[in-house]
C-alpha cells in the first residue's frame, strides 16, 4: 500500500489538510495510506506475474462489474448487492424534512436524498483490525 506523508498541517493531533486529496486516516501514526488505481493494477501485475496490460484489464473487468451491480441497486432500492468474502453494498434514504438555517434561524426545507453504504464482511473487517 502506498504511504503518502505529504502532510501540510497537522493541528490539535486530529486534523489533517492534505493538498486537496481525499485520504484514509489513521490517527495512532499520522500515516496517510492510500492506493490509486495505477497501484492496484501494478500489484495485481507483479503479484499474479502477468502484464499491466492484462492487469489492467482484469482490474477494470471487476471494478466494472461491481459498477453494473450498484446500478442494479438504483432500479431497486430495496436490494442488497453481495460480494461474497468481501461485503454488502446497499441504498439507505433519508425522507425529506423541515431544517433551520444556521444564520438566518429560519426553516428550510431539505429534500430526500440516498446514500450508498457499504458494510464489509467479518474476514474483511478482522483484517483491518475492527
Amino acid at each position: 500500500m502506498h504511504i503518502n506523508t505529504c502532510i501540510d498541517s497537522i493541528t490539535s493531533g486530529a486534523n489533517i489538510i492534505a493538498r486537496g486529496e481525499l485520504f484514509i486516516f489513521h490517527i495512532a501514526t499520522f500515516g496517510i495510506y492510500r492506493m490509486s488505481k495505477t497501484d492496484l493494477i501494478s500489484n495485481v501485475a507483479t503479484k499474479e506475474n502477468i502484464s499491466k496490460a492484462e492487469a489492467k484489464r482484469l482490474v477494470e473487468t471487476v471494478l466494472g462489474e461491481i459498477e453494473n451491480g450498484l446500478k442494479s441497486l438504483r432500479k431497486t432500492p430495496d436490494e442488497t448487492y453481495n460480494i461474497g468474502n468481501f461485503g454488502t453494498f446497499y441504498i439507505t434514504t433519508r425522507k425529506a424534512r423541515t431544517g433551520i438555517n444556521p444564520r438566518t434561524q429560519e426553516p428550510i426545507e431539505i429534500k430526500a436524498s440516498k446514500n450508498l453504504r457499504f458494510r464489509p464482511y467479518a474476514q474483511l473487517k478482522r483484517s483491518a483490525g475492527c
